[in-house]
């Protein structure tokens, strides 16, 4: 093999192999934001760390799956609790097909904003993801329990507890969703 020749296969190799090596890098730098995170409080106001995913599909009526660059992460939507589409005892509680079927709703095929929370932890004991979640700026989490499909979930501080709190007790008033007799009077 020619000189000339040699020096062209170690430069593409070399070129190759910086290529491979930055798409490496770029691929696992999710990945380890995610760990760092595990575990930990954050210390980042509200809305400011923001970040855009695509939703895969949803899982239930607080738990969306989202797409990343290397894997698919369940998030769960930080201050609401929505009935259970097979709870402890496998049995479904009472509005979770329709609590499911309307964060598909207020989702639809959009992509969505997640947000930390200063007070929560960055991932739950199941291995999710606790994040707000909005769509172009809409708090789902909020609507959840406004139009009747979620509980503020009050067992855990988070920033937002006293507007959720005050949300849910406007659905109860005015018997939206789960809160209406008909349907399941606020009972699982």
């Amino acid at each position: 093999m020619k000189p000339q020749h040699k020096i062209r296969a170690w430069l593409f190799l070399g070129i190759v192999f910086i290529i491979l090596g930055l798409a490496g890098w770029f691929l696992v730098q999710p990945v380890q934001n995610w760990w760092s995170h595990r575990q930990q409080k954050s210390t980042s106001p509200v809305n400011v760390a923001i970040t855009s995913f695509y939703v895969d599909h949803v899982i239930d009526g607080d738990t969306v799956q989202i797409k990343t660059l290397t894997s698919r992460q369940s998030v769960r939507i930080i201050g609401i609790d929505t009935p259970e589409l097979s709870g402890t005892t496998g049995k479904k509680e009472c509005f979770a097909d329709e609590a499911t079927a309307h964060l598909k709703e207020l989702i639809g095929s959009s992509s969505i904003e997640t947000a930390l929370d200063s007070q929560s932890r960055a991932v739950d004991r199941y291995g999710r993801l606790l994040r707000y979640v909005a769509v172009d700026g809409k708090d789902i989490g909020a609507e959840m329990i406004s139009d009747g499909y979620a509980y503020a979930y009050l067992a855990f501080a988070f920033d937002r507890s006293e507007q959720y709190k005050a949300l849910e007790q406007e659905a109860r008033t005015a018997q939206r969703g789960l809160w209406a007799s008909a349907t399941c009077g606020g009972q699982r």
